[in-house]
């Protein structure tokens, strides 16, 4: 797993976008989108290859993502942060 940490700054933005863009280019993916995001807003926001590669279609910030089985997932972790913030019951 590849750890990248951001902060706001061009230089980092840089050096982020350009590991992306070498994961993308190592590995057998169509596609995706990255944000990074606090509680001030959106620190980072890119999109990487194609969503429709028969179209050359780009993959973008603004592209729709079926996220299928991978709900189940997010779901049990917005549980888990809402229970660990007392905001469950």
């Amino acid at each position: 797993m590849n750890t990248i940490y951001c902060t706001t700054n061009d230089s980092t933005s840089i050096k982020l976008t350009e590991e992306l863009e070498k994961i993308y280019a190592r590995e057998y993916i169509n596609g995706f989108s990255v944000a990074i995001v606090n509680q001030d807003g959106i620190l980072y926001e890119k999109g990487f290859g194609y969503s429709d590669i028969k179209t050359n279609k780009k993959y973008t910030n603004n592209t729709l993502q079926n996220i299928a089985s991978i709900s189940k997932t997010f779901i049990g972790i917005t549980l888990l942060k809402l229970k660990s913030l007392e905001n469950l019951t």
